[in-house]
């Protein structure tokens, strides 16, 4: 709840985006929830958790996590929670376990980020590469034969990497918070001291839209007096001002590239 309101506050979604529980408009079905399999306490966790407008949610300029969504379990995503992306696409995968409800649902190359409901661990794996072989969890399961590996793949998730909850979100929340990563551009640019290398052959005009963007999004942020003072009028007004004349100056570059 307090990520999704920081990022209402950062101007990153519009004010008014967050359902907040209970639910009564768009309830969790409840019946539906158990007969999918999922577990006593992560129903209780959908009941209480907070919602985004699908519209917004739904939106690549609006999420966090590139290619991925938040779940909405008050939608079709209560039947999706139980064999996301990729899983679902593969023939004889099994749901996952019951007490494992997944937080973000990928699209392709997206990243699955579930909550271990038993355990109180986020785990968390991009889809392109998933979990690292080189970690205490997934080495606890033990070598994988060559024959064995696609059957692993359907559990995969008991490989990934675990994260206490109590240590994940508030990372995550402090990282916006100190502008470590910025919301407002898109995901895999969030993080405003990354230098890109960038093929030889890339757009000049990319290279210079997408450091406009991020020096221009940081520079505003604190101009506007983020954290402590912060006016969240006023920076809304002069960044939708400061990305037109930074996509205008794209736009000219991409047409003059092109002659």
């Amino acid at each position: 709840m307090e990520l999704y309101e920081l990022l209402v506050n950062m101007g990153h979604w519009l004010e008014g985006s967050i359902h907040y529980p209970p639910h009564t408009q768009r309830p969790v079905n409840e019946a539906l929830a158990a007969e999918l399999g999922y577990t006593t306490s992560a129903i209780s966790l959908m009941l209480n958790l907070p919602y985004v407008d699908s519209h917004v949610n739904r939106d690549d300029e609006t999420s966090i996590v590139e290619r991925t969504r938040f779940a909405d379990y008050t939608l079709e995503e209560l039947k999706e929670g139980r064999r996301p992306y990729p899983y679902q696409h593969r023939d004889g995968c099994p749901d996952l376990d019951p007490w494992v409800m997944p937080l973000a649902l990928p699209g392709r190359d997206g990243w699955n980020i579930m909550l271990d409901t038993r355990l109180g661990v986020v785990r968390a794996y991009g889809i392109e590469w998933s979990p690292p072989e080189d970690t205490v969890e997934w080495r606890r399961h033990g070598e994988v034969a060559g024959d064995e590996w696609d059957r692993m793949i359907w559990t995969e998730h008991r490989r990934a990497p675990l994260v206490p909850a109590a240590q994940y979100f508030p990372e995550i929340i402090d990282a916006y918070r100190s502008l470590a990563r910025l919301p407002l551009i898109e995901a895999h640019l969030s993080d405003p001291m990354h230098k890109r290398v960038y093929p030889s052959d890339y757009p000049g005009w990319i290279v210079t839209q997408e450091r406009e963007l991020l020096d221009g999004l940081l520079a505003l942020y604190r101009e506007c007096g983020w954290p402590d003072e912060w006016r969240r009028a006023e920076f809304v007004t002069k960044w939708a001002a400061k990305r037109k004349e930074i996509d205008d100056r794209a736009r000219e570059g991409r047409e003059m590239a092109s002659k």
